[in-house]
């Protein structure tokens, strides 16, 4: 069994993907807004995924692709897993900048 140290998460957030060949392993950070993806006996990625809280996250079947949502505003965030790249950024109405 494995423990892993994170941020402050009261909603237990946690999600995780296995396949034949791998296991994804996402949950929080160590800071607000951060992302603990962990490629089980590859390597561990932390994703700066939002300036607020998490809300939620959910990941790909195959652990490829992560959705994240912040609790401020209407903002989901998609990320590569194998290198934390944003992919894409859907906004809400409220949202200044960014429109998808």
């Amino acid at each position: 069994m494995n423990q892993v140290e994170t941020f402050t998460n009261p909603n237990g957030l946690c999600v995780a993907s296995q396949l034949a060949d791998s296991m994804v392993l996402v949950c929080h950070g160590f800071q607000k807004g951060q992302v603990r993806v962990d490629h089980y006996a590859k390597k561990i990625n932390y994703v700066w995924a939002h300036d607020s809280s998490l809300a939620c996250f959910g990941l790909m079947i195959d652990g490829k692709l992560l959705a994240t949502a912040s609790t401020r505003v209407m903002l989901i965030r998609v990320f590569d897993t194998e290198n934390g790249a944003l992919l894409q950024e859907v906004c809400s109405f409220h949202c200044k900048d960014n429109y998808v």
